[in-house]
């Protein structure tokens, strides 16, 4: 919602990046611990992790409404970001990229990418409450 905002002056646009801004900087402290926590238990045995990986080759873990992967270097990393900032630089309305923040925790890149919209309450919080066809797809 805040790509497709229109911005008819230098004021609006500096709005619409400070609400951008803020919503990236929310959602990374909000999955920070869930990262960390995924991090300090790499050297383990899946069936004694807090958040078991999600059974694929690559280690990738899902909690809530969030999907954690750990690359092999941090240039590996930056590459998904990348891409993503490309698809939104186009300015296509309507295209989209989901939500993505890379963390580096004790030399290990994960990024961090949300399932579902996520969305600034009234109050200044993060709402990442999925639909019903939402839940649906994170049941699978």
């Amino acid at each position: 919602d805040l790509l497709d905002m229109e911005c008819p002056d230098v004021e609006a646009l500096t709005t619409k990046k400070a609400q951008v801004l803020k919503l990236h900087s929310d959602f990374l402290e909000s999955t920070r611990p869930t990262a960390i926590q995924i991090v300090k238990e790499l050297s383990m045995d899946d069936s004694h992790r807090s958040i078991p990986s999600a059974g694929l080759s690559e280690p990738i873990y899902k909690k809530n409404s969030a999907v954690f992967q750990v690359w092999p270097s941090i240039p590996d990393a930056k590459r998904l970001v990348r891409s993503l900032e490309t698809v939104t630089s186009c300015r296509v309305r309507g295209l989209t990229a989901p939500l993505v923040a890379i963390f580096i925790y004790r030399g290990h890149p994960v990024t961090i990418t949300a399932c579902i919209k996520v969305k600034h309450t009234g109050d200044g919080s993060l709402s990442m409450e999925p639909t019903e066809a939402e839940k649906k797809l994170l049941r699978r």
